[in-house]
């Protein structure tokens, strides 16, 4: 039999060492930022997760406070960061549609940013089901892509059983809520709102 004739396998992972991935920090440049994280899956096949973005907004450190939310981080892959970031928000945009969209001001300091969000501004609106919030930097130059928040340069290629945060409590038009940040399947940064369980 012919090896194109062959039945395919799947690759199995060895040992890997992933030390080059943890806490990248890429060069300047404008060209779209290209990571790939290999890992083996629950069945124990060799996979590869890969993103490809510019502009990008990599998430950092995250602390909860009693009612808020707050973020570091620092914009990658745009000519001029800090002047990209100059006066740009964050933006928390409510899935389903035209839902509601809520903002909160940057702190600045060259590539890096800042900001705190408050989970009772993105309760207001909550309609007693489960709101998700997807979290942007949306530049003043509305003529410029704005950029999704995420954590993609380490190691750690499904964030979203690995990296979890405390629920906070909130009020909301329909009692109490849950409020939680969390990472999607593709390793963005959102806020859940839920119902208390």
């Amino acid at each position: 039999m012919a090896y194109r004739d062959a039945e395919p396998r799947r690759l199995a992972p060895g040992l890997n060492d992933l030390r080059s991935l943890v806490d990248r920090r890429p060069g300047p440049s404008t060209s779209p930022l290209s990571v790939r994280i290999p890992y083996a899956t629950k069945h124990g096949n060799l996979s590869l997760r890969s993103w490809r973005r510019a502009p990008h907004a990599e998430a950092g450190e995250i602390r909860l406070e009693d009612d808020t939310m707050a973020v570091r981080g620092r914009l990658y892959r745009v000519a001029y960061p800090s002047e990209w970031l100059a006066d740009a928000v964050v933006e928390a945009r409510c899935r389903g549609g035209e839902g509601p969209v809520r903002t909160a001001p940057l702190e600045v300091e060259g590539p890096d940013f800042s900001f705190t969000l408050s989970y009772a501004d993105l309760a207001r609106t909550w309609g007693g089901g489960a709101d998700v919030w997807d979290l942007w930097l949306r530049p003043a130059d509305r003529t410029m892509a704005p950029a999704r928040l995420a954590r993609i340069l380490d190691d750690v290629a499904d964030k979203k059983e690995i990296f979890t945060y405390p629920p906070r409590t909130v009020a909301g038009p329909h009692g109490e809520a849950l409020a939680r940040p969390y990472y999607t399947r593709d390793n963005d940064l959102a806020v859940r709102i839920e119902a208390l369980a």
